[in-house]
């Protein structure tokens, strides 16, 4: 792997902290932190989806002609990490502002941030397709990059479960702290790779092969697809943070579920040099069948482990968590496969603008679901959030499986 893919590689390894941030603590901060009303939560979560989906399909399409290459990808990608890092920061310390103005000020940073963020993304994302040099090497990325967006996750869950491990009057003040740094981090790492790009380290002409261009009708099936995933595992993703909080044992320090957002990322990381392997020997879509049937094997466990005692808990979420690695990974692969052709920066930005839209839907589910009951004292018993976490899951592989059987069959040769 070259300097300039390595140095890539922490570029998004700091935007991923600013992500999985957001997908793990944000609903949780917002209503254990600042105080919000789960209602409030979801729809202000919802909202800031909605804007971040709508700039990432205008910005997408309307960088198109204009991200053509890694370097003006590695340029804007740059001014964007740059926004967001200060964003990202200013919302973390929501719980220093005084009660009064606390949700205005949360509503204004969080929308900033995830019209930042989409500025960000988008080039960053297009990357992908601009790196690599041939097929080989853009599976090798692909792997890479989201082994690395898993390691970010594990970093930020070990974050949250520290705090959750040690709640204290300072838990605000922790966030903000813990907001800054992540923020600092992302608009260095985003510095050094455009600096590696300028100086030409490990720069090499791109020939991958050329593709004819895709169907519309599949891609629009890959856009669904991503939706159905996007829903079903932020809402997962949301609710462990809640699990790890509440979860049985919890109040009396002997349960394990407070690692819950820990050994989730930890067996999506774990997993994905497996899932490469499965993906060059077996193709893509053998791999998203296997990830798909997976997906509903690790919901059952997991639903089961919740009365299981705590390593239970810890296998069983390791075991969901490799399995929706895998699905992610199958379902980047067949996008990044199918934006060779030009148009990158405008496909990556119409797919993340699907996904976001589902988590618009999946943080109003959220809030839908903890409002009207004691979610705190019901996650504690092992239902609830348990229970939905569950069925969201088994619907999502049920879902994609489906959606697999719709794929072109593909020819005799191709690696998909």
């Amino acid at each position: 792997m070259t300097g300039l893919a390595r140095s890539y590689l922490f570029a998004h390894f700091g935007k991923s902290l600013m992500w999985h941030g957001g997908n793990i603590a944000f609903a949780f901060f917002l209503t254990e932190i600042c105080g919000q009303s789960p209602g409030a939560m979801g729809w202000l979560l919802a909202t800031s989806s909605i804007i971040n989906a709508v700039a990432d399909g205008v910005i997408g399409t309307a960088l198109a002609g204009r991200i053509t290459d890694g370097a003006s990808a590695s340029r804007q990608q740059l001014a964007g990490a740059i926004g967001a890092g200060i964003a990202f920061a200013a919302f973390c310390a929501t719980g220093l502002v005084s009660g009064p103005v606390r949700f205005g000020y949360a509503m204004c940073s969080l929308f900033a941030f995830r019209i930042a963020y989409a500025t960000m993304d988008v080039p960053q994302n297009a990357l992908v397709a601009y790196l690599p040099v041939n097929t080989g090497q853009q599976e090798q990325l692909i792997t890479a990059r989201m082994m690395t967006g898993y390691a970010a996750q594990v970093a930020t869950a070990a974050l949250i479960s520290s705090l959750l491990w040690e709640s204290s009057s300072s838990d605000a003040l922790y966030f903000a702290l813990a907001g800054s740094t992540i923020g600092m981090l992302a608009i260095v790492t985003a510095f050094a790779f455009r600096r590696c790009w300028r100086n030409g380290k490990g720069v090499r002409k791109a020939s991958l092969a050329p593709v004819t261009a895709e169907p519309v009708s599949s891609f629009v099936r890959l856009l669904i697809a991503s939706g159905v995933f996007a829903f079903a595992s932020t809402f997962v993703l949301r609710a462990q943070t809640y699990i790890a909080a509440y979860g049985p044992g919890v109040d009396q320090g002997v349960s394990t579920s407070v690692f819950v957002p820990v050994a989730m990322a930890i067996g999506g990381l774990v997993g994905q040099p497996l899932w490469a392997m499965l993906c060059r020997r077996r193709g893509v879509l053998s791999t998203l069948r296997i990830a798909s049937a997976a997906l509903i094997g690790g919901a059952l466990l997991f639903g089961a482990s919740a009365s299981a005692g705590s390593v239970c808990i810890a296998l069983a979420t390791a075991l969901f968590g490799a399995a929706l690695g895998g699905t992610s990974f199958a379902l980047w692969a067949l996008l990044a496969r199918g934006a060779r052709d030009g148009r990158a920066a405008m496909r990556f930005g119409i797919f993340t603008c699907t996904s976001k839209f589902a988590q618009a839907l999946s943080a109003v589910a959220l809030g839908a679901a903890l409002t009207g009951v004691d979610y705190r004292a019901a996650v504690a018993a092992g239902a609830n959030l348990w229970s939905i976490s569950v069925i969201a899951a088994m619907g999502l592989g049920a879902a994609l499986l489906l959606f697999e059987v719709r794929l072109p069959v593909p020819r005799r040769g191709s690696s998909v």
